[in-house]
């Protein structure tokens, strides 16, 4: 593909995106503007930008915190996950033994949980990252173990005429045809890593994200608020491109991939 196509089709994928963001700041400012609304109710994204490079030092050191949590859970439950996908897949005692209780911790909500973290754990990072580890393997598990259970008869049949064994039939056509479905959950389970890090923080922290839009709300500074929420808007962006490029890189042959 040469370049001037290559700048088409990111021209043609992300224009109408940029064009909407750019109309939404400019109506918001023009009514911030309009109806004279105090900073504290609504600030304008003129003075979200100014506390930006106010503090810009400062969020962007909660900023790395937050990356780190969540990059941090993020692949740790992306391997966990897998893992046990595989092995519940092998085995009928790990899906009758994992599986109910995994769907059980699913359904209780993550904010219910996270001050036992930290009363096990501490105040320390370990508890956000095992925070984020929990939200984050079940789009893994489930997504990889559909791919990893729904292949094509045919294949498996192919693979009984050579006698091969249930190893064999993992590693050659279970594994390989679960990997688009292992990837589409990776770009699910790295919004909710976010999410995670971010549970945590406002659980129990003295820094990240999560921190500083707690400290803000309670001083009435919405626009440090504001920045802060941009910045994990940001990141999510940034980790998910980095997920689609992944898949790009590693699974060439799969269509969506290409289309990614």
């Amino acid at each position: 593909m040469d370049l001037k196509r290559r700048l088409g089709l990111i021209k043609e994928k992300y224009l109408p995106s940029l064009v909407f963001i750019i109309l939404l700041v400019l109506l918001w400012e023009f009514l911030v503007r309009l109806f004279s609304l105090p900073e504290y109710i609504l600030p304008s994204p003129l003075m979200i930008a100014r506390t930006f490079l106010k503090f810009r030092k400062i969020l962007l050191f909660h900023t790395s915190v937050t990356v780190f949590e969540t990059l941090s859970g993020f692949m740790v439950g992306a391997i966990l996950g897998f893992i046990l996908a595989v092995f519940i897949c092998m085995s009928d005692f790990f899906y009758r033994t994992f599986y109910p209780v995994l769907i059980v911790i699913q359904s209780i909500p993550k904010v219910a949980l996270a001050p036992f973290f930290i009363i096990w754990m501490g105040f320390g990072i370990l508890p956000k990252i095992a925070i984020t580890v929990l939200v984050s393997i079940f789009p893994v598990l489930v997504n990889t173990l559909h791919g990893l259970v729904f292949v094509k008869q045919e294949l498996i049949d192919l693979m009984k005429v050579f006698h091969a064994s249930k190893i064999q039939v993992l590693f050659k056509i279970r594994i390989p045809s679960s990997l688009p479905f292992f990837f589409t959950s990776l770009k699910i389970s790295i919004i909710f890593s976010v999410v995670g890090a971010i549970i945590g923080e406002f659980v129990g922290a003295n820094k990240g994200l999560g921190y500083v839009i707690m400290i803000s709300s309670s001083n009435l500074n919405t626009s440090l608020m504001f920045a802060a929420l941009f910045l994990l808007g940001a990141i999510g962006v940034f980790c998910s491109l980095l997920v689609s490029l992944s898949e790009k890189m590693l699974l060439p042959w799969h269509k969506e991939a290409k289309d990614a």
